[in-house]
């Protein structure tokens, strides 16, 4: 059995995991979906069989058995006698997505992934986690809601700041966006599914170049991406950061709009200022990408070293520049 059949197949079987646990009207067929998702996941990082992927996997493993362990127990306990189980759930199920203040494990496990699996980690793995928390959520959970916001954008926007590792710093910067998707779910609907849709789109895209290019550390942005990939990363590491007009400020801007509660415009205004600290460390890496062009006087950079694939990615954290219009 070849190794992208495999790959597919473990693929496939994540994919029907996670939509499982998301349209399953009982905790144990929430449970078994979380189950198959996980089990999954770790053949996909094993698959690479270095010592770090193994470390990262058999992290990530202990990590969400042991949630999905509460989820399950608590989830049958809350159905049955109707208690204040469900906190524990909403917290279960926190730790699995990786937010504050259950965030320790997950810079090191990413740390620890190659960029594929990173992509897999920061977009599919989060859908069904974050689609139970928004079923579970209602007025009465509020204010555990906002405080995991208010860490997890807290936590996201002070850890990153002096790191030079790319995948701790996205990961950091993962958990400040959950901040505002979770902020999202007690504003307006499902507000906070257009918010993930724009950060897996930019998350993928940004996450593309640096797999092609294979960087992983800040220092190795202009040396092994070249002058118009610079150009390309810094403008989707700004994109990232919801640097207006780029596209990534847009489902800020959707968020923001919808806000008519004052207690959760406290919080918004809050997260406005941690998505300031993020921002600065991002367009740190933006602009060093630009200098560094700037310093080399024989790079002749232009949009015709292109690829057709760098041609989507710049176009789309470009289209802000369009739709910034209509919103």
């Amino acid at each position: 059995m070849s190794k992208s059949f495999s790959v597919s197949m473990f693929f496939c079987s994540l994919v029907l995991g996670a939509v499982v646990a998301m349209s399953s009207s009982s905790w144990l067929g929430v449970w078994m979906g979380l189950e198959l998702n996980l089990l999954s996941f770790i053949p996909i990082i094993m698959l690479n069989r270095e010592s770090a992927s193994v470390e990262a996997g058999l992290k990530y493993f202990l990590v969400q058995a042991c949630s999905s362990l509460v989820v399950l127990q608590s989830g049958v306990y809350f159905i049955s006698v109707d208690s204040g189980l469900v906190v524990l759930v909403v917290l279960a199920l926190v730790m699995k997505v990786g937010g504050a203040p259950f965030h320790f494990w997950f810079p090191s496990v990413s740390e620890g992934l190659n960029w594929g699996n990173v992509m897999i980690l920061f977009t599919i793995q989060k859908v069904a986690p974050l689609t139970l928390l928004f079923y579970l959520y209602s007025v009465e959970l509020e204010t555990i809601y906002y405080t995991i916001v208010i860490l997890s954008g807290t936590v996201g926007a002070v850890s990153g700041f002096n790191e030079v590792l790319l995948r701790k710093l996205l990961s950091f910067s993962s958990i400040s966006h959950l901040g505002w998707m979770i902020l999202g779910m007690s504003i307006s609907g499902w507000v906070w599914v257009e918010y993930l849709v724009f950060y897996i789109i930019i998350t993928i895209s940004l996450m593309f170049i640096l797999r092609s290019c294979e960087i992983f550390h800040l220092s190795q942005i202009f040396s092994q991406s070249g002058a118009m990939g610079g150009v390309i990363l810094g403008i989707s590491f700004m994109s990232l950061g919801g640097l207006p007009p780029l596209v990534g400020f847009l489902p800020k801007w959707l968020l923001i709009s919808s806000v008519s509660d004052l207690s959760c415009s406290l919080v918004v205004v809050y997260l406005i200022g941690m998505s300031l600290v993020t921002l600065f460390y991002y367009l740190r890496v933006g602009l060093s990408s630009f200098s560094l062009i700037k310093e080399s006087w024989e790079v002749k950079f232009s949009l015709l070293e292109l690829s057709g694939k760098e041609y989507i990615i710049l176009f789309f954290n470009s289209l802000g520049l369009v739709l910034s219009g209509w919103v």
